[in-house]
């Protein structure tokens, strides 16, 4: 499956978006379409990060003032396999959801 973006997490980790993932997200959200570097950008360095709804998933968050819907956070849902991460869906929201902060920016 071939991945339009590969970013390296300032962990180390590897984070993927295939174009299967792409597809789904542009499908569900096709507000999407044409931010593709936005994507990018949260990949390779979020605001933060929060845990997801399961222990192997995460939430990466990055506030864009300029979006094609108004000022947004955009937010993607990763999981981790082993120690590669793989964008499963996205959105953008004005809302932060509840809980613990794992990585901040500084």
């Amino acid at each position: 499956m071939a991945a339009p973006f590969r970013a390296t997490t300032l962990n180390g980790r590897i984070l993927k978006l295939t174009n299967e993932g792409w597809r789904h997200i542009c499908t569900v959200h096709p507000e999407w379409q044409g931010e593709l570097e936005k994507v990018n950008q949260v990949m390779k360095l979020p605001d933060f990060i929060k845990q997801g709804n399961k222990a192997d998933t995460f939430m990466f968050y990055k506030f864009f003032p300029r979006t094609i819907v108004s000022p947004k956070h955009l937010v993607l849902v990763i999981k981790y396999l082993n120690t590669e991460g793989i964008v499963l869906t996205g959105y953008f929201t004005e809302s932060i959801r509840k809980g613990e902060v794992l990585w901040r920016k500084q």
